[in-house]
């Protein structure tokens, strides 16, 4: 397990190693954020709500247990209202991420 912490301490997460690949869970307080990716990956969110901004979209909202997926090698935004919770499975090698 490797924790990581951003913004300050504003969004924290865990990193650990699945069966198929990685995953990290962790949470967000209340903010906006900009994050950018190499590999795709599915974000689920457990608890509360994001609004997401992914490349060439327009903000949504993603209420838990809702999912959305970040295409690789991209950036995107995320504002959070209140404090959300997250789990998030990377892209490992030869595998489709679901949307």
């Amino acid at each position: 397990m490797n924790h990581k912490v951003y913004f300050d301490g504003s969004v924290q997460s865990i990193w650990f190693r699945v069966s198929d690949g990685n995953a990290s869970v962790g949470v967000i307080a209340p903010g906006s954020y900009s994050f950018s990716t190499d590999g795709a990956e599915q974000v689920i969110v457990l608890t509360g709500e994001l609004e997401v901004k992914l490349p060439g979209k327009e903000w949504r909202t993603v209420q838990a247990p809702g999912a959305y997926v970040v295409p690789p090698q991209s950036q995107f935004e995320v504002r959070a209202g209140g404090d959300v919770s997250y789990l998030c499975r990377f892209d490992p090698p030869n595998r489709t991420l679901e949307r």
